[in-house]
Formats: structure tokens, sequence, C-alpha cells
């Protein structure tokens, strides 16, 4: 799959999705990613219904969720983990892991630095 696949509004609407199904796993809710398209997009009134539907149809394309019969559709796993591993927590921590060595570096010679200019102050003092 390539990076950013989604459009922004199609992004911002898989996020309120995710949210909602992160909040049904947390209470234990038995379909946690099952979701009825009416009542959802009730919730997600702040977005234009043509954008929701087109964004719906990108998602279902991407199979990020399938859709069914009944009016309702499934986050697809795809789905879940676009959101997790686009989300700003997944890459801060990846930019972390794959920097932490140069990070620690600069704060071992930032601090040296520190010692090394103390000490030319102490010495300069006498």
């Amino acid at each position: 799959m390539s990076e950013d696949v989604l459009n922004r509004d199609t992004y911002k609407y898989l996020k309120l999705l995710y949210k909602e199904y992160f909040k049904r796993l947390k209470a234990n809710s038995s379909e946690p990613d099952y979701f009825d398209c009416a009542d959802f997009n009730k919730k997600a009134s702040k977005i234009n219904e043509h954008v929701l539907r087109k964004s719906m149809a990108t998602l279902f394309d991407l199979k990020f969720a399938k859709h069914y019969t009944d009016g309702g559709f499934l986050l697809n796993n795809a789905g879940i983990s676009y959101i997790e591993t686009h989300s700003i927590g997944y890459r801060f921590k990846k930019w972390l892991s794959s920097n932490i060595v140069s990070i620690i570096a600069l704060i071992v010679s930032s601090f040296s630095f520190c010692l090394s200019l103390i000490s030319l102050l102490l010495d300069l003092s006498k």
C-alpha cells in the first residue's frame, strides 16, 4: 500500500471512525468495528454529505471498510492499521526510535561542552 492514499477529508472521516471504534473497544462492545451508516453519519454531521459519500466510497474501494446490504459497514483491519500507522503519536515514536542514538549523542556532547565551558570559566577566575 502506498503512503498517504487518502485525501484530507477521507482521512478525517477515517479518524472519526477509528475514535468511535476505539471507544467501543474500551467499553468491551460486542461489535466495535461494525457501524450503522445512518447512525454514525449523524455523529459525523460536521462533514458535508457529498464529501461523506465520497469518503465512504474511497474506504470501500481501498478495502478499509466492508459495506453490508443492511446499510451498515465494517471497519476492516486495513483501515484500522492505516490510521494507527499514520497517527502523529506513531510517527513520533518511529522517528524517536530511529534517531535516539543521535539524540543521546547530541545531549552528551552538549553536556560535555557545558562542563568544558564551566572548567574554562573556573580557570579564568583564578
